[in-house]
């Protein structure tokens, strides 16, 4: 029988004034303010630059959330958009936002050469916006936020 391995995920993460996506794990995305909101492009990846073929990725849910339980109250000024032009809606529950897309986009598994122009089927854009206009928050007051995927 064959066998093939499980999805290899991995996020890509940049600033929208930036040109180059980061690899790295964690990622600043700077200093809130009304006229400067946060905005972050995120690429989801299966299997990017891979040598062989993985499993494709179909059933799965993605949610974000603060490390903190009381800045929870916060996920309400976020907006994510995929593709550049459909704002997702998300469900909180508990202290978690998942994610509710139209139609889940499959990301497939096979080999390919890591380019986004020639692997759109591998991974999937979304833009991450905080904006909480005329509210007042906290000066200097450090907050992680994380997306994670859950493979149902």
């Amino acid at each position: 029988m064959f066998n093939v391995n499980k999805p290899v995920i991995s996020w890509y993460a940049k600033l929208l004034k930036d040109d180059r996506y980061s690899v790295n794990p964690h990622f600043y995305a700077g200093k809130y303010s009304d006229e400067d909101p946060i905005v972050v492009d995120i690429q989801l990846w299966n299997n990017r630059w891979g040598t062989e073929t993985v499993e494709s990725l179909s059933n799965y849910d993605i949610c974000f959330f603060f490390d903190r339980l009381e800045d929870s109250v916060l996920l309400s000024y976020c907006t994510v958009v995929y593709n550049e032009n459909t704002v997702i809606p998300f469900n909180v529950t508990g202290h978690k936002a998942v994610l509710e897309f139209p139609a889940k986009p499959v990301l497939s598994g096979v080999k390919n050469n890591g380019s986004s122009a020639d692997n759109p089927d591998h991974y999937l854009q979304l833009r991450f916006l905080f904006s909480a206009t005329q509210e007042r928050l906290k000066d200097n007051d450090l907050k992680s936020l994380y997306f994670e995927i859950l493979e149902r």
